[in-house]
């Protein structure tokens, strides 16, 4: 039962063109029986029917449909009403012209929550009750206007609902099509009920139980009691044999053939036969008509054709004909029998085409050949192509590789102390003093610091192998001194640790550094390994210093003991502690040192210290130590001096106070930063000042400052190239979903889920970019690497796979965006509004 309570319908409601069409329309409908909704055009029967079919909405009034309140056709139990109750016959067909008879009957069955057997046999079963089971393998667009209206039938039965809701469904019809599609209405009114909207009056009146009559958007009439009127198939004066009861009967004059409706009154007929004439004499009130067999009424023998005897007739067996196989279904054996009426079933509580089916229809837009899809496809391959070389111009240009341009280790700070604006003689203590109250504050805050020395000059290389080449050197440029200390052990790639003073490990982008350039040297040298074991000098120190490792720890550093750091320093000295001394050479006559004793090396520091021992050293860092003893012949020891072990951090401390300039490894820059510049802020008067330049920091702000003004134009560049071609695949997609405006109506008018249809058109995007875009990305990332390698361009690009990736990634989602947004524009709108926009 449906009841429509003054039920209104407005079209552009709020605007000035509102038009008012159905005014307050109260009815009752039936669980059952044949009802004809008949007006002129434009009086508003067609918008009842979509309305109280939940394929249009309504402005005012409610509607009751299995008991349950619907205030609007698009709330959630209007569409449930319409799955699970629901069956549509259009006038305009709206099948899927591309796809199998069999397919779209199918596409009914969506919201059923049935077995898949069971919908196949559905689907058999109402193709075979209209006649067309023979063609379920053939397009709907190679159908004839009748045989579609069928299919379209065949699809609302085998939902096999409550409701039938038919418009006009015979109004692109000849006479016969007509009488049958409306024969076979009546026939499925007997159990459900049939709403059909016609303006054929005559039709209405010969198969309707009950007609309402709409004019001028209200009901001008409400009957179920009119002159039944009577309709031929091909011709109102054509009679069927098959329509009558026959008998036959014979006399010595005469044969008779007698035909008779059900039920009716015997005829007394006095019948003469002469040779020339017949003479028939009827009873009181019924009429006599004779006829020759070509005068009006025409007598047909046979049945009355039907739906299915028109089927049976066509002698075109069309079983053999190729189908596309994704809109295919598979039929088993079981098929063959005709399925008997099921018990009714619930709707799915998920409704929808499932994943399959999804996919195949995907499928099937993806491989369009239409010219707009093509014309995608080959914008599509531009956008890739274009994208990518944008793409490695921008990582190109924006790529900060630190290798080009840092110098210095990143935990690395440089100091400077010096004289502040009020720094007086008067005061006691001098500057070096107060650079020692400086290292000694950070050490006290418990940083992790290192303070080291400034380099007294450069370290460099030349190799001997040929005499001619011993004037050339190789300097090791641009790199941070650290204590050994600091390198893991796992960061090495070449060689060892150091075990002895004088021994240092270079790290492979100071070597790569060197060796990129184009002198004579780099040219001697094959490679990083080359340097391994080799001897190179420090302009302060007196013995040569050896490559024992080679490093890969990510900064530009040279690593070293503090005994090597500061034989290298400015005003450093060339020492070694007694213990060292002692485990290199194995002597044990050696005697123990004093922290104010040293032990001269008379291999090292010269001859002219051999009588030096009982006096006094001046160091150049301030220092004064006692000579103990000389000694001579000290193989594997470089260095000039031997010290006690306690007096290697006083001595080192002195010479890095001495020079004032000095370097800091901190663990927290910013912490070491922020005690040196609150110790300098308590010195009374401003007597010094002290300057911390993170040369690291500086140097990547000022190359990102420069990146950043050569990325502006590239980004803006880039930014026009992807909008341009995202405008364009929005404009070609809205023109390929234009084409395809029949899945999207289709899909809506049957109360397929809006998420399937969306599915469907992401899906297929997503196919369509993996078919073009991604082997395109990939021949463009592989051509620019190429060609990048053999240096057949001007520059190095640098387009690294990650960044090939997005940009396919980005083009996927452009594509799969601009393939929804139009669909989703469209779904915003009622089915009935869909439709009424395109027409098959």
């Amino acid at each position: 039962m449906i009841r429509i309570r003054d039920l209104k319908k407005v079209y552009d409601p709020g605007s000035r063109y509102a038009s008012e069409v159905l005014h307050g329309i109260s009815l009752e409908l039936p669980d059952k029986g044949f009802i004809c909704i008949t007006g002129a055009s434009g009086s508003g029967k067609t918008s009842l029917l979509n309305a109280v079919g939940g394929l249009d909405d309504f402005q005012g009034g409610s509607l009751e449909i299995l008991g349950q309140e619907i205030l609007s056709a698009s709330s959630p139990k209007m569409e449930e009403a319409r799955n699970a109750s629901f069956g549509y016959i259009f006038q305009n067909y709206y099948l899927l012209a591309s796809h199998s008879c069999a397919y779209n009957v199918y596409l009914g069955l969506h919201s059923m929550d049935i077995s898949e057997e069971e919908k196949m046999r559905r689907v058999r079963d109402a193709l075979d009750r209209v006649g067309m089971l023979r063609y379920r393998k053939r397009r709907v667009g190679d159908l004839s206007g009748g045989q579609q209206q069928r299919v379209a039938i065949a699809r609302a039965i085998a939902k096999r609902p409550a409701v039938i809701f038919a418009d006009e469904p015979t109004g692109n019809l000849d006479e016969a099509n007509t009488m049958n599609i409306c024969s076979i209405l009546k026939e499925l009114s007997a159990d459900r009920l049939v709403v059909m909207v016609t303006h054929e009056t005559r039709i209405a009146e010969h198969f309707a139980d009950r007609i309402i009559s709409i004019e001028d958007g209200h009901i001008s009439s409400d009957s179920t009691d009119w002159e039944q009127s009577g309709l031929a198939l091909d011709d109102k004066n054509t009679i069927y044999t098959g329509d009558y009861a026959e008998e036959n009967a014979q006399t010595g004059g005469a044969r008779i053939r007698v035909l008779a409706k059900d039920g009716v009154q015997p005829a007394e007929l006095t019948v003469l036969v002469e040779d020339d004439r017949i003479i028939i004499k009827a009873p009181e009130g019924r009429m006599l008509l004779c006829t020759l067999p070509s005068e009006a009424p025409f007598i047909a023998e046979g049945e009355r054709p039907s739906a299915a005897a028109r089927a049976k007739a066509d002698p075109q067996d069309i079983d053999d004909l190729p189908g596309r196989d994704w809109t295919e279904l598979s039929w088993d054996a079981a098929d063959d029998r005709t399925a008997a009426d099921a018990a009714d079933v619930k709707p799915a509580k998920n409704s929808g085409l499932g994943a399959s089916m999804i996919l195949r229809e995907a499928k099937a837009l993806a491989s369009g050949k239409k010219l707009r899809r093509i014309g995608t496809c080959v914008f599509l391959i531009l956008l890739s192509v274009m994208l990518c070389v944008a793409a490695a111009d921008y990582t190109t240009v924006s790529r900060i590789d630190p290798e080009d341009f840092i110098t210095t280790d990143s935990h690395v700070l440089s100091a400077e102390v010096g004289r502040g604006p009020e720094f007086s003689d008067k005061y006691v203590w001098s500057l070096q003093d107060y650079v020692n109250e400086i290292i000694e504050e950070v050490r006290a805050s418990g940083q992790d610091a290192d303070f080291i020395p400034k380099l007294s000059g450069k370290i460099y290389f030349y190799d001997q192998t040929m005499p001619q080449f011993k004037h050339l050197s190789l300097d090791l440029k641009n790199y941070s001194l650290v204590d050994i200390s600091r390198l893991d052990p796992g960061d090495l790639i070449l060689g060892r640790m150091p075990q002895v003073s004088g021994e240092i490990v270079v790290d492979r982008w100071v070597i790569d550094k060197c060796l990129s350039g184009n002198g004579i040297i780099q040219n001697l040298i094959p490679g990083r390994e080359y340097l391994l074991n080799k001897r190179v000098y420090c302009e302060r120190r007196w013995g040569a210093l050896t490559i024992v490792g080679i490093s890969d720890s990510g900064q530009p550093a040279l690593y070293a003991d503090k005994p090597t750091m500061m034989a290298c320093g400015v005003y450093g000295v060339d020492a070694v502690t007694l213990s060292e001394f002692r485990r290199v050479t194995g002597r044990t006559d050696v005697p123990d040192l004093a922290a104010g004793e040293i032990i001269i090396l008379a291999d090292n520091a010269g001859g002219g210290y051999m009588d030096r021992a009982g006096t006094a050293i001046d160091f150049p860092c301030g220092q004064s130590y006692r000579v103990k003893t000389v000694l001579k012949d000290t193989p594997g020891i470089a260095a000039s001096y031997v010290i006690a072990d306690e007096a290697l951090d006083d001595l080192y401390q002195a010479m890095i106070s001495s020079v004032k300039s000095f370097d800091i490894w901190c663990g927290d820059k910013d912490a070491v930063t922020e005690i040196i510049k609150e110790k300098v802020s308590g010195v009374k008067n401003g007597s010094i000042r002290a300057e911390l330049t993170d040369r690291y920091a500086d140097a990547y702000k000022e190359y990102a400052d420069k990146v950043s003004v050569k990325l502006d134009a590239r980004t803006i560049i880039t930014a026009a190239v992807v909008m341009l071609c995202a405008v364009m695949l929005y404009l070609l997609q809205r023109s390929a979903i234009r084409e395809n405006m029949d899945l999207i109506v289709v899909y809506r008018l049957l109360g397929i889920p809006k998420r399937d249809l969306v599915a469907v058109f992401l899906l297929e995007s997503l196919i369509h970019t993996l078919k073009y875009a991604l082997p395109v990305t990939v021949l463009t990332w592989a051509a620019l690497y190429v060609m990048s390698a053999a240096g057949l361009l001007d520059t190095a690009v640098y387009f690294p796979v990650w960044s090939a990736a997005l940009c396919f990634m980005f083009i996927a989602v452009i594509r799969m965006l601009v393939s929804v947004i139009p669909v989703l524009r469209l779904l915003r709108e009622m089915p009935a509004k869909l439709a009424a926009r395109y027409d098959f």
